[in-house]
């Protein structure tokens, strides 16, 4: 059986780069082989959200931040259950959510973005 493996793994394939210096390596079957360690491209996007937020954070005054925050305690205190939501889980933290399995004990769901219903 080791045989096999051996066979495989010495059948490189270099995936088509699209102007990338680096080249992937994998067997007949696709899989990466054996000592193959290079990193892969990471975030795309992250220079572009980078700039966008380094944008945002110099034309955002810290007065400006204090203003928007007694505005949305204003509008809690008046009674927007949304402003309120925003601002104690943005202030305290998120609460986990509880999740009951059948026939056993409610379990802490501590991963954001679940539907409890799904689960």
């Amino acid at each position: 059986m080791t045989e096999s493996v051996v066979a495989e793994t010495t059948q490189i394939t270099k995936a088509p780069s699209k102007g990338a210096k680096r080249s992937t390596a994998r067997d007949s079957r696709g899989r990466f082989v054996l000592g193959h360690n290079e990193p892969g491209p990471g975030n795309p996007l992250h220079r572009r959200v980078h700039a966008m937020r380094r944008a945002i954070s110099e034309a955002i005054t810290t007065k400006d931040m204090e203003n928007v925050i007694h505005a949305m305690i204003e509008r809690a205190l008046d009674g927007d259950v949304l402003a309120a939501k925003l601002l104690l889980e943005r202030g305290a933290g998120k609460v986990p959510e509880l999740l009951s399995i059948q026939g056993g004990a409610p379990l802490v769901k501590i991963v954001a973005g679940i539907d409890a219903d799904r689960v």
